[in-house]
């Protein structure tokens, strides 16, 4: 039936017909618990990295079966856990949110559920695969794994066991003692989905005394920041940022306002899109007096827009189509310059275009503070990798994910220095890193089933800081750091009962300038749909050039700004112009 499997097949029906009546682990049966309810154990491999003794932590079978279920492994995007598993609510909720009774949603080739296993002897291992499988899904073919060896399979539809398939049975040889990968891969879709896989057992010679090894369903969070201890205080940074290839990470650079950063690929290109999201109040609080709230103040692309968001918390974001990073660098590259102030703190944010090998500006923004309360210079910069997701949909805690900074700012005389300084964690049995590498990169990891055990040292220096800077730090293109898509000014000439005359100064409009006035009897800021009255005024460009608003009322306040967009971008007016009508 599957071609050469003919005995171990019919061993497995033998062996696991007391326990496929309903598809899941008879727990509650006396020695069907196998490894599932003992404790993790810790022990070392023998390896290391980055100076860092390798320990795994597994669950060692009592006698000579892991049962692996869909509690206990990890897979790809798509696939989903279902049901209550034996041991919900129990102390394997340490490692994982519940337990489930089965896996599903297998309906892509090429996707894979794993587990991990410690062999402490070479032999055989047989393993006994339960899937369940309708007559629509019979015919789908999958490959097993383990130890350097795949065997292909397809799912055959039982009527006499209630809609399950046929239970694998499959053998293969470990050739020594070590940690070992065994793997499901979808390589033949029938109907919708694969089916239901209800449980995998594993028996044989080298299971006996083995463990399988266990890490968090995904893996937490991993923190870092950067500093130079030959710099105390700046108001300007360089940043850069990497990943490595063969899975997904989304890791910004961390700033007094928000995140700044873009996500990288599984190619370890970055996305085309970056991120600049400023903060203004977290979930669930009331949104402040709109004085208050953070707001973009210019953007680099004509076709950006002044978006927001509403999730984790509410703030700013650029949104529009615009793809900054068309290219998708494997290095990301990018500068954040803060200016001081009463009640707001500016930022201004840069990043490298690969394509011409120059500085562009990406977006700048204002964020309140209560008085006294502002930045005085910029933090250094941090970063994180996470990987959201509930444990019914996320697995993939088996996936090491290592991120790369490194960056440069300079002292009070404008000589840039490398950022030299680092912190780290001092966590036990933790899956993740800190270490600084070749070429001044720190780099900061999370996920896999190796774990380390830190000290409490909580920070890291390079011994030897390079100060070769690279050509984006010369003096001629740090000066375009300073730059913005418009450069004018806008006061008030005089008014009547109903109008207003207005001053705009244009130093530098932009080439194919257009500028809209906003106007009403409160500041609302850059947020042009807060704004009682417009008018559209057309092309503008360099000197002096005067409008004219009419229509308003006598004797009221008025606040007003100006909105440009050119080919450089779009820029609103810092601050506005305030002015009241006669009588």
């Amino acid at each position: 039936m599957f071609g050469g499997l003919g005995g171990d097949l019919r061993g497995a029906q033998r062996d696991s017909a007391a326990s496929t009546a309903n598809g899941s682990v008879a727990v509650k049966a006396a020695g069907q618990l196998d490894q599932l309810a003992s404790p993790v154990e810790w022990f070392f491999s023998g390896e290391q990295r980055y100076g860092l003794d390798i320990k795994y932590g597994g669950q060692r079978t009592g006698g000579n079966k892991l049962v692996l279920t869909a509690g206990n492994c990890f897979w790809d995007d798509g696939i989903r856990a279902y049901g209550a598993g034996p041991l919900a609510n129990t102390s394997e909720s340490a490692l994982i949110r519940n337990d489930f009774e089965y896996a599903a949603n297998l309906t892509t080739e090429g996707q894979t559920i794993r587990w991990h296993i410690w062999c402490d002897k070479p032999g055989r291992v047989r393993a006994i695969v339960h899937l369940e499988v309708s007559k629509e899904q019979a015919g789908s073919a999958v490959e097993i794994s383990l130890g350097g060896k795949t065997v292909l399979v397809r799912s055959v539809f039982n009527s006499d066991k209630k809609n399950f398939g046929q239970p694998w049975g499959v053998v293969f040889d470990v050739p020594k003692k070590g940690k070992y990968t065994f793997c499901l891969r979808a390589m033949k879709v029938s109907g919708k989905e694969i089916g239901k896989l209800r449980r995998v057992e594993l028996d044989g010679s080298a299971i006996e005394g083995a463990l399988l090894l266990r890490a968090r369903w995904r893996p937490a969070a991993v923190h870092g920041r950067l500093w130079s201890s030959r710099v105390k205080d700046s108001n300007i940074w360089v940043v850069q940022s990497k990943s490595t290839k063969g899975c997904s990470s989304y890791s910004p650079i961390t700033t007094p306002f928000g995140y700044y950063g873009a996500s990288f690929g599984a190619d370890g290109r970055t996305s085309t899109s970056m991120n600049f999201s400023m903060w203004s109040y977290g979930r669930g609080k009331k949104e402040p007096p709109i004085e208050q709230l953070s707001h973009l103040i210019a953007l680099g692309s004509p076709d950006a827009t002044f978006g927001g968001f509403g999730h984790e918390g509410t703030g700013v974001k650029p949104r529009g189509n615009w793809q900054p990073l068309a290219a998708r660098p494997e290095i990301l590259t990018q500068a954040l310059r803060l200016e001081s102030g009463e009640p707001y703190d500016t930022y201004y944010g840069y990043f490298l275009d690969t394509v011409s090998g120059k500085w562009k500006f990406f977006a700048a923004g204002r964020k309140w503070h209560a008085p006294g309360k502002g930045q005085k210079h910029l933090s250094s910069p941090g970063s994180f990798v996470e990987v959201p997701g509930p444990a019914n949909r996320q697995r993939s805690g088996d996936v090491r994910r290592e991120v790369f900074i490194r960056g440069w700012v300079p002292d009070a005389d404008g000589k840039w220095h490398k950022m030299d300084t680092a912190s780290k964690g001092s966590d036990k049995n933790a899956n993740k890193t800190w270490a600084f590498l070749d070429g001044g990169w720190y780099s900061k990891a999370m996920g896999g089933m190796e774990h380390y055990d830190h000290d409490n040292v909580r920070q890291l220096s390079m011994t030897d800081a390079d100060e070769q800077l690279p050509d984006f730090l010369s003096q001629v293109n740090v000066k375009e750091l300073y730059k913005l898509p418009a450069g004018f000014a806008m006061n008030s000439l005089s008014t009547t009962s109903q109008q207003a005359e207005l001053e705009i100064k244009a130093e530098d409009a932009g080439t194919n300038a257009k500028a809209v006035v906003y106007y009403g009897h409160t500041d609302a800021l850059t947020f042009s749909e807060r704004w009682q009255e417009s008018m559209d005024i057309g092309s503008i460009k360099n000197g002096i050039s005067t409008v004219k608003l009419t229509g308003l009322k006598p004797l009221t306040e008025y606040y007003c700004r100006i909105l440009i967009t050119n080919d450089q971008g779009k820029m609103w007016s810092v601050e506005p112009v305030k002015f009241k009508t006669k009588r």
